[in-house]
């Protein structure tokens, strides 16, 4: 584990950060393609962090904290435009999946926040990188839908979605087990 927490890791995680502020605009001016193609560059540069910290022995508390809480506030930001520009219907996002993905989110970061606290530190696990790719790819594939003018597209992103949601309260469930079993 490195003891320095500004690492190539670290900082491709910090990039991911600033690139949320471009990604917000082009989803509030509804251009789609821009909005993917940094929506995609983010999505990327989440494995590459992972894969620096892992290939350089650079892993660090910092971003075993940050990598997921950016992940969490990626995919929240974009619920949030997509909720507004794709009105509901049973094959779009509907404040009911955009609420279930939020709340699994905002109770595992206070987990980790409460873990955190006691010096204990939660990494993503299996089912946690599971549910990431598969919202990843969800939200990707609702950015791109514009762009093909496929209903197919957005029955798919929608699918990942709620596939995310049952992965995602599987390994919620699971980090609250593995805590309670630690604390």
């Amino acid at each position: 584990m490195s003891n320095s927490s500004l690492t190539i890791a670290n900082l491709i995680t910090l990039l991911r950060v600033v690139l949320i502020v471009p990604l917000c605009w082009f989803l509030h001016n509804k251009n789609s393609i821009p909005a993917f193609v940094i929506f995609s560059i983010i999505s990327l540069t989440d494995f590459l962090d992972g894969y620096f910290a892992r290939k350089l022995n650079q892993v660090t508390d910092l971003g075993k904290l940050l990598d997921p809480l950016v992940d969490k506030m990626v995919v929240i930001v974009c619920l949030f435009f997509l909720v507004e520009n794709f009105k509901w219907s049973f094959w779009l996002i509907s404040p009911t999946l955009a609420s279930l993905i939020v709340i699994r989110e905002l109770a595992v970061t206070g987990l980790r926040s409460l873990a955190a606290s006691k010096a204990i530190i939660i990494p993503a696990d299996n089912l946690g990188k599971i549910k990431t790719v598969l919202q990843l790819l969800g939200i990707g594939t609702y950015l791109c839908a514009p762009i093909f003018s496929s209903q197919i597209t957005l029955k798919i992103g929608t699918t990942m979605l709620w596939l995310s949601v049952i992965v995602g309260y599987a390994g919620m469930i699971n980090y609250f087990y593995k805590f309670k079993n630690r604390n």
